[in-house]
């Protein structure tokens, strides 16, 4: 996943993006998924993140609605 040329992330920056990137892979159960779908999932919170938003939940939220995914409750 990498950053768009001339994008640089401080410390704290890349550390919100983990955790908004975790949390939509957490929160979506994609860990068991192809990796392309984890790859797509890392590119909009990049593409999100070059856009200025360092909040994590609005990353989340913006990604999972950029891409159509929903959280999914155990049963």
């Amino acid at each position: 996943m990498p950053a768009a040329k001339g994008t640089h992330y401080s410390p704290e920056d890349v550390a919100i993006l983990a955790a908004a990137y975790e949390t939509i892979c957490d929160a979506a159960r994609l860990r068991e998924g192809p990796q392309t779908t984890r790859d797509l999932v890392a590119s909009t919170v990049l593409e999100i993140a070059t856009s200025g938003q360092r909040d994590p939940l609005r990353i989340m939220d913006a990604a999972m609605r950029k891409l159509g995914l929903r959280v999914q409750y155990a049963a």
